[in-house]
Protein backbone atom coordinates (compact mmCIF):
# COMPACT_ATOMS: atom_id res chain seq x y z
CA UNK A 1 0.00 0.00 0.00
CA UNK A 2 1.73 3.19 -0.91
CA UNK A 3 1.43 6.33 1.09
CA UNK A 4 -0.86 8.99 0.17
CA UNK A 5 -0.17 12.16 -0.66
CA UNK A 6 -0.86 14.90 1.44
CA UNK A 7 -2.18 18.25 0.10
CA UNK A 8 -0.61 20.05 2.85
CA UNK A 9 2.53 19.09 4.86
CA UNK A 10 0.93 19.98 8.19
CA UNK A 11 1.17 16.61 9.63
CA UNK A 12 5.06 16.91 9.09
CA UNK A 13 5.26 20.45 10.21
CA UNK A 14 3.13 19.30 13.12
CA UNK A 15 5.63 16.40 14.16
CA UNK A 16 8.54 18.58 14.16
CA UNK A 17 7.04 20.13 17.23
CA UNK A 18 8.35 19.12 20.39
CA UNK A 19 6.11 16.18 22.49
CA UNK A 20 4.54 19.19 24.22
CA UNK A 21 4.69 21.88 22.00
CA UNK A 22 2.41 19.03 19.42
CA UNK A 23 -0.33 18.01 22.00
CA UNK A 24 -0.57 21.99 22.61
CA UNK A 25 -0.73 23.16 19.03
CA UNK A 26 -3.31 20.31 18.37
CA UNK A 27 -5.91 22.19 20.75
CA UNK A 28 -5.37 25.48 20.47
CA UNK A 29 -4.54 25.88 16.42
CA UNK A 30 -7.85 24.89 15.87
CA UNK A 31 -9.17 27.09 18.16
CA UNK A 32 -6.69 29.46 16.59
CA UNK A 33 -8.29 29.61 13.03
CA UNK A 34 -11.52 29.43 14.49
CA UNK A 35 -12.17 26.10 13.07
CA UNK A 36 -13.26 22.90 15.20
CA UNK A 37 -11.24 20.28 15.79
CA UNK A 38 -12.58 17.95 13.15
CA UNK A 39 -12.19 20.50 10.69
CA UNK A 40 -8.22 20.72 11.69
CA UNK A 41 -7.89 16.90 11.71
CA UNK A 42 -9.57 17.08 8.05
CA UNK A 43 -7.09 19.76 6.71
CA UNK A 44 -4.09 17.73 7.55
CA UNK A 45 -5.10 14.67 6.18
CA UNK A 46 -6.28 16.42 3.05
CA UNK A 47 -5.15 14.11 -0.41
CA UNK A 48 -3.67 15.66 -2.64
CA UNK A 49 -6.41 15.28 -5.68
CA UNK A 50 -8.84 16.98 -2.85
CA UNK A 51 -10.37 20.43 -4.65
CA UNK A 52 -10.75 21.82 -1.24
CA UNK A 53 -7.81 24.61 -0.10
CA UNK A 54 -7.46 26.45 2.95
CA UNK A 55 -8.63 30.19 2.91
CA UNK A 56 -5.96 32.70 2.90
CA UNK A 57 -6.05 33.81 5.88
CA UNK A 58 -5.68 30.60 7.53
CA UNK A 59 -2.71 29.98 5.56
CA UNK A 60 -1.02 32.96 6.52
CA UNK A 61 -1.68 32.57 10.18
CA UNK A 62 -0.13 28.51 9.91
CA UNK A 63 2.59 29.79 8.08
CA UNK A 64 2.88 31.95 10.91
CA UNK A 65 2.86 29.78 13.20
CA UNK A 66 5.09 27.74 11.80
CA UNK A 67 7.75 30.24 10.50
CA UNK A 68 7.54 29.22 7.24
CA UNK A 69 6.72 31.01 3.69
CA UNK A 70 2.91 30.23 3.20
CA UNK A 71 4.16 27.94 0.10
CA UNK A 72 5.62 25.67 2.13
CA UNK A 73 2.56 24.30 3.85
CA UNK A 74 1.55 23.05 0.29
CA UNK A 75 3.40 19.39 -0.41
CA UNK A 76 6.50 19.98 -2.39
CA UNK A 77 4.67 18.59 -5.91
CA UNK A 78 1.95 21.37 -5.60
CA UNK A 79 5.10 23.84 -4.45
CA UNK A 80 6.29 23.39 -7.86
CA UNK A 81 3.62 23.32 -10.08
CA UNK A 82 2.68 26.60 -8.30
CA UNK A 83 6.41 27.88 -8.53
CA UNK A 84 6.16 27.17 -12.45
CA UNK A 85 2.41 29.41 -12.78
CA UNK A 86 4.47 32.14 -11.52
CA UNK A 87 7.22 31.72 -13.51
CA UNK A 88 4.53 31.52 -16.66
CA UNK A 89 2.61 34.50 -15.63
CA UNK A 90 6.29 36.12 -15.59
CA UNK A 91 7.60 35.46 -19.19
Amino acid sequence: MSKPNYKFRLHYLLRQLKVDDYEVAMKLLPELLGISKSTFLKWIYLTEDSYYDLPFCTLIKLSTFFKVKPIEIYNEQIQERINESIASWAE
